[in-house]
Parts: C-alpha cells; sequence; structure tokens
C-alpha cells in the first residue's frame, strides 16, 4: 500500500468504516477483504447497544468501536489512540459523519490519519443540488430539465416522468419519483423551497 511515498506492510494498516448497517460500508468491507485480506477493517457505530453489537459481529466479524455523533471528537480520538502505531485510513460513506471528520481534522493533526477529501466547500456544492445544478448549468453541463411551481399547469397539459428531490439529502434518501400523471397531486404537499422538480 502506498501512502504518500512510502510503502506501508498491510498489517499496520487500519480501514474506518462507519455506517455498518448501510449496504454500501457492507459492500467496502466486502471489497477490502478479498483484495487486501491483511489489512484490518475496523467497524465504527454510533450506538452502544448489545443487539447492535451482536448483529455487527455477525456481519463483519472485525473489531468494534463506537463513533457517536454527539460525542465524535472524544470518540474519534480514543479510536486513533489505540491505533496510534498504525496507519489509520478514513474512507467517506455518509455525508453526516463526513462533515464531522471534516470538523474534526480542521481542528486536529494526527500523522497517521489518511483521507482522501476534497475541499470542504466542494463537499457541501456538491451534497446541495441546487448548488450542484447551478454550478451544472454555469458549465454548460447538461441537467434534466427543472420545473417549479409556476409550470404546473403546463405539466397538467402535458405530462412526463418527474423527479422530485430534497435540496439536502444524503445520496437517494427522499426521492419521490411521479410516473403518471395523477401522481401530480403530490405536488400540492411539496414545500418548493425544500425541493427541486426534475424531469426524470
Amino acid at each position: 500500500i502506498k501512502m504518500g511515498y512510502s510503502k506501508i506492510s498491510e498489517e499496520k494498516v487500519i480501514i474506518l468504516i462507519t455506517d455498518p448497517f448501510n449496504r454500501k460500508s457492507f459492500d467496502l468491507f466486502n471489497i477490502i477483504k478479498k483484495k487486501h485480506p491483511l489489512l484490518k477493517p475496523v467497524i465504527l457505530n454510533q450506538r452502544n447497544n448489545f443487539f447492535d453489537k451482536i448483529k455487527i459481529r455477525l456481519l463483519y466479524f472485525s473489531d468494534l468501536f463506537i463513533l457517536r455523533k454527539n460525542n465524535f471528537e472524544n470518540d474519534l480520538k480514543k479510536i486513533l489512540k489505540k491505533f496510534s502505531r498504525d496507519e489509520i485510513v478514513y474512507i467517506p460513506i455518509e455525508e453526516d459523519i463526513t462533515l464531522l471528520f471534516y470538523e474534526f481534522v480542521s481542528k486536529n493533526f494526527y500523522r497517521n490519519l489518511r483521507f482522501l477529501l476534497p475541499d470542504k466547500y466542494v463537499f457541501e456544492m456538491v451534497r446541495n443540488k441546487e448548488m450542484f445544478l447551478k454550478f451544472c448549468m454555469s458549465n454548460d453541463f447538461i441537467i434534466p430539465k427543472m420545473y417549479s411551481e409556476k409550470d404546473f399547469n403546463l405539466l397538467e397539459k402535458n405530462f412526463r416522468p418527474l423527479v422530485i428531490k430534497p435540496k439536502l439529502s444524503s445520496g437517494a434518501v427522499g426521492l419521490k419519483f411521479l410516473h403518471i400523471k395523477k401522481d401530480l397531486d403530490i405536488l400540492d404537499k411539496i414545500e418548493f423551497n425544500k425541493f427541486l422538480l426534475q424531469e426524470k
């Protein structure tokens, strides 16, 4: 494994995997174990309850540590102290934890902590769907057609499949699809200051 300009033995590399009940985390764990069996994935869960621990042990057969959102800095410091002789790699899974990680690294420096993240402004811009669409439009990237509340009459006359997206959400959380004309009724309940309406 190359870290900067030096090679490090895989046995000395710890991979931090957050959000253990997320499919992305499970896939990442399996890829690591298949491609680099000597790497040591460490699972981080937000809750410290007995049933979570059992489920995580059955899924991962790995070390488990608690990384709570409301005590993120202290919990992560304990984990980093525990593995102070290893190279520790943080791989982002979910946006809320990654935002906490950004905050952590802005205040703390650990020589053995490795991560590859864009500038926080870029991260925030991409996760905010409205900001990202404006960026795409200003750079002449093709995007699906946008609609506003003023376009309801047009959509009634000339319906096309649509998607409603929260302006700020992680991945596909909160997406709603309008497949047929009758689905337009849902638009009466949408707060358009919080959602985007696009052609599917």
